[in-house]
């Protein structure tokens, strides 16, 4: 058995202590789903994929989402339209990629549960696939969400 590693939620700031190999938590205090630093599990994942096996994911798996937030590539981007669209919102994002590249992409989001949509103009982290653009993650509220194209 190993020794109990923890570490803080990026939200709150509160301790997480992760069982295992699992690769995400839910922090009790505030709800925000977690990755797991790699080091802090205690199995090697199928995380370490080579460029050819990421290429061929699902990208649509609820199981991708981990993967990109812990190899994606990390920008910022500015919301430029938030669309109610019925039951769902649209959010319209622009920045800029590492690479100096433009980046544009579009989510959805259920509104049952209640869900707030950030404001247009609010600044947000994103974690995308190099080897695809139409493919990351947002993270709001601390909470990492893959876009619904």
């Amino acid at each position: 058995m190993s020794d109990a590693k923890t570490f803080k939620c990026p939200s709150c700031g509160s301790t997480l202590m992760p069982d295992g190999d699992e690769k995400e938590v839910k922090c009790e205090y505030c709800g925000s789903t977690v990755i797991v630093p790699e080091e802090l599990r205690d199995d090697e994942t199928d995380d370490d994929l080579t460029d050819e096996e990421v290429a061929e994911q699902d990208y649509s798996a609820p199981s991708h989402l981990p993967w990109l937030v812990q190899h994606g590539v990390d920008a910022t981007v500015k919301v430029d339209r938030v669309i109610p669209v019925g039951s769902f919102v649209q959010i319209d994002l622009m920045g800029k990629k590492a690479d100096g590249g433009e980046f544009y992409g579009w989510m959805h989001y259920d509104v049952n549960p209640p869900f707030t949509a950030p404001r247009r103009g609010t600044m947000l982290k994103i974690k995308y696939n190099s080897a695809e653009d139409s493919d990351f993650a947002v993270q709001i509220d601390g909470q990492f969400y893959y876009h619904d194209m």
